[in-house]
This record gives structure tokens, sequence and C-alpha cells, in this order.
């Protein structure tokens, strides 16, 4: 299990991070659904089914079954050095060779049955040896930027389309922030309006927030559980608590079940992030029994209970912008 947009977060609101050159992705027009799958792992807090959210990836000629981690607190899609050289070692047809730069050029993919275009994508030193699902690479958010994507989670797929889901009209959804390819939305924790980062990469944690709001939140008497989190060659400490509290987040009220504050992060990082209206991160698990709609288009989101629409519409709908 990965968090490596937390740390990224931090480290943009801090003037850190730059953005690297890199051209976006190529997909189809038309409505698209691409499953996916839960990798799940073991934590000293118990079983953690959500601990990533996997994308089943096909390579020309590899008849091998692959995935790319769906994370949005990373800005480019990008493959792994070692996963790339195995590839082209046991089916050389599958991907072009690196260019002196370190860079695939003219890749072509599918995303399940989605056709993806990747004029240029970066290769990144990650060590991918052990069992479990073989991870070539993350999928990062210039996958959706752009797009009006709505994230099935009960359904486990990820629908790609030109226009918002029928039933949904532009004065359903709510505004949200898309700056330097990340998404942050609005939420109501405890009474008090603030800016979540979402972060399908740090995927097990509905709440990711401060040592002082995640007392508050915890259930009373709840232990509050430790244990290694590794971030790109990074270790943190996950301290994680049962809540029975909840936050407000698209016009629906949904249960947090645990919230999680971070050791060695910088106090005075998270501080600047209180400051500027932040209140955390939240991933993948708050949304587990919900239709998340994203319109990255028009800047705005939803959330829909299980079993509604999910589906955006093709042709010429309100929000088509071509």
């Amino acid at each position: 299990m990965r968090l490596p947009a937390f740390l990224l977060a931090l480290a943009f609101f801090a003037s850190v991070l730059v953005a690297s050159a890199q051209a976006p992705l190529r997909l189809p027009a038309g409505t698209h659904r691409v499953p996916f799958e839960w990798l799940s792992s073991s934590t000293p807090a118990g079983p953690e089914p959500h601990a990533a959210l996997l994308l089943p990836v096909v390579l020309p000629g590899c008849p091998e079954r692959l995935y790319l981690q769906f994370d949005l607190g990373a800005p480019h899609t990008i493959l792994y050095t070692d996963a790339v050289a195995g590839l082209r070692a046991r089916h050389p047809r599958s991907l072009p060779a690196p260019d002196s730069a370190g860079r695939l050029r003219a890749f072509a993919f599918r995303l399940g049955t989605m056709a993806v275009e990747a004029p240029s994508i970066g290769l990144k030193d990650y060590d991918t040896s052990g069992a479990g699902p073989r991870i070539i690479g993350t999928a990062g958010s210039d996958l959706v930027a752009g797009r009006i994507v709505a994230i099935d989670y009960p359904g486990r797929a990820l629908v790609f389309g030109d226009s918002l889901p029928a039933p949904l009209r532009a004065g359903d959804m709510t505004p949200l922030v898309w700056a330097a390819g990340r998404v942050l939305l609005p939420a109501v924790v405890q009474g008090r309006e603030t800016m979540l980062f979402f972060d399908t990469g740090s995927s097990a944690f509905p709440l990711l927030t401060d040592s002082m709001q995640a007392a508050a939140l915890s259930t009373r008497g709840a232990a509050m559980v430790s244990y290694p989190v590794r971030s790109w060659g990074r270790t943190l400490t996950a301290n994680q608590a049962a809540s029975a509290d909840s936050i407000t987040i698209g016009h629906r009220r949904l249960p947090l079940r645990t919230v999680t504050w971070m050791g060695g992060v910088p106090s005075a990082q998270v501080e600047g992030m209180r400051r500027m209206g932040i209140g955390g991160m939240t991933g993948n698990a708050l949304f587990s029994g919900s239709v998340l709609v994203l319109d990255l288009k028009a800047k705005q989101f939803a959330v829909l209970p299980a079993g509604a629409p999910d589906r955006p519409a093709t042709g010429s709908g309100h929000n088509r912008k071509r």
C-alpha cells in the first residue's frame, strides 16, 4: 500500500512541487467502461480490502495479466523501470524501447477494452519484486484530466464518457478544485467547511488528517493502532482508530469507520495546509458504497448512492464540450 500523494500534496502547498512536462494521454470518444480490481492487504489494524485500486492493462502481444494502480495523487501516468525491462525481455514487441531520455514514445495500450495512446510516458525506479498481482506502473491524473468519469465503486468500474450521466444536471453537481493535476473536494467535517484532497493512491483511508482532528473523530475509548507505511521509498507511520462519525461531501453524509493521521510529516507543513483550508485527504474507502462522478471539464462532482446510473452519456448532451 502506497501513500505517495499525501507527501506530494504537502510539497505542492509548500511550493516545492514542480510539475514535469508530459504529453496528455489520448482516449477515444464515446462511453467506455473499464473494470477494476481491489488489492487487499493485512495490517496491524486488521484486514484491508481496499489497499489499492488496480486497472487491468493489456499490452500488444503480451498474454500476461498486468495492472496499473489508479493513483490520482500522481500527476502523470508512469511505468516502473524494472517491470518494463522484464516485459521487454519476455515479450519484445509489447513495449517500445526507452529513448535516450529514458521515456517510451508512441506507446499504445488498453485499459480493459479502452484504447489509450501515450505520446510519451516516463519510467520510474520502483521495486516490483514480491508476490501478488503484477503491477507495472501507475495510472495518474492525466487519465482523467479534462474528462468526465464515474467511479462506480459497488460495480467496480471506471466509466468514461462525453457528458454527465443522464439523470444528472449541472445544477445537481458541486464545484470542486482542479489544480496542478490534483482534485480537491469540499466537505463538512464536524460542522466545519473544509477541502479534502481526493487521492485514489491513498486508497484505504476514508480520512487522513492531523492528530488533533483524528483524536476528535475517534470513537471514545478506541485504541490507536500504529504501523509503518511505505511511500515511494520513505517510511511513514499510520496511526489509525475506529470512528463512529461521518462527514458530508457532495451533499451526502458518508460514514468514516476509521480515521488516520500520519507520523513523520513535518508539523509546519501540516499547519500550512490547515491555514489554507485543507483539512486532509480522502481515498477510495470513503466512497466504497457510492458512485463518484467527476466532471473535470466543468470542475464539478457528485456523489450518488449505490445502484444509481453511472454511465456518462454520449452524443450531444448539455455538458458536451468539443
